[in-house]
């Protein structure tokens, strides 16, 4: 176990969250978790977790809808176009997309793994990712972009 498949919806969500500033931010989940902890318990390794989309946030989402929309127990991937101003004169309207992997300390702990490890195989297809965080708890779910 190593990569994932991706649904091709994520990658087309991804997109326009950059290009089309469609949505806000999307949240994914691996499709198939229990099967895959089942497969990696018995150490078989030829089951491929697929990535899928969970949820979108629309283009006026807040970062509060984003986190109302974190399930509290289950890992996620998700991704978030956090709008700010420069500190230049005069500021900027800039735009970054932060990748961030919710990893709950309350959750499970196999499916935690099937996410930590196929992590960086999915980041890869999402190309224009300004910040890469992880957040284990509702407290560590704080943006800080410099």
């Amino acid at each position: 176990l190593g990569g994932a498949s991706t649904q091709e919806v994520c990658i087309t969500t991804f997109e326009d969250l950059k290009m089309k500033k469609t949505f806000r931010f999307a949240i994914f989940k691996i499709e198939g978790e229990k099967e895959v902890s089942t497969a990696l318990q018995n150490e078989l390794t030829e089951i491929i977790p697929k990535v899928v989309l969970d949820t979108t946030g629309g283009p006026d989402a807040t970062w509060d809808d984003f986190v109302k929309s974190l399930p509290k127990t289950e890992a996620r991937y998700a991704i978030f176009d956090y709008a700010f101003k420069t500190d230049e004169k005069p500021p900027r309207d800039v735009s970054k997309i932060v990748f961030i992997y919710w990893s709950p300390d309350d959750g499970p702990s196999r499916p935690k793994m099937i996410y930590a490890i196929t992590k960086e195989d999915f980041k890869k297809k999402l190309v224009g990712i300004a910040k890469d965080l992880q957040a284990n708890s509702l407290a560590d779910v704080s943006l800080i972009i410099t």
